[in-house]
């Protein structure tokens, strides 16, 4: 036994390990928990919670092992919002997502400590107490403002090949999904660099 390991007589190791998505590969797995997972950095970070995911999934696949995610809700972004997302109430085979206020979970916190909480600060208590997400913590556009504007049953159309169109990605930005931008401009300006060529509107 370590400061971080035990190892069984069986050869399986009970290990605690960063969230990198670097150092998880190349392991094989019987199960992995990813604890308080919504605190993770999410896709725009140079430590993005869903890489270490991706990570994880190969070294589950040949035990078949689980993947457990346990967390309080924080930000309506990243792994355990996108879960919550699509699978809570679901019927789905491979994801079941379970959400509950504290004293839901744990009968022996007292209801008149948690009272006084939620109303020292409501807002933060959403989450903290209350098994929620807070609405106060957001990106410039929530995922769901966004979902409800898509026309997912519209087809795609594109304008005449008469108009030119422009494309600015923000490679600089360190995330897995770079921002683009796509326009029509009146104006276009060309950068050349030492890769590629980028155009500025």
């Amino acid at each position: 036994m370590t400061r971080s390991e035990i190892r069984l007589r069986n050869g399986v190791t009970i290990a605690i390990h960063s969230n990198s998505f670097r150092t998880v590969r190349g392991r094989t797995l019987c199960a992995c928990i990813f604890d308080e997972v919504a605190m993770w950095r999410d896709e725009q970070s140079a430590m993005p919670d869903i890489e270490t995911y991706r990570s994880v999934l190969p070294a589950l696949l040949t035990t078949k092992g689980m993947l457990i995610g346990i967390s309080t809700g924080y930000r309506r972004v990243g792994l355990l919002y996108q879960k919550h997302r699509d699978c809570f109430g679901q019927d789905d085979p491979d994801t079941l997502v379970v959400q509950g206020s504290t004293q839901q979970f744990n009968g022996t916190i007292d209801a008149a400590d948690l009272t006084a909480q939620i109303a020292a600060d409501p807002v933060a208590a959403v989450s903290e107490w209350q098994g929620g997400f807070r609405d106060d913590l957001s990106t410039f556009l929530a995922d769901n403002l966004i979902d409800a504007a898509i026309d997912a049953g519209r087809p795609l159309e594109l304008l005449p090949h008469s108009f030119s169109y422009v494309a600015f990605v923000d490679a600089a930005s360190g995330a897995s999904d770079p921002p683009m931008l796509i326009r029509s401009p009146s104006a276009i300006v060309r950068m050349a660099s030492s890769s590629s060529t980028w155009c500025v509107v």
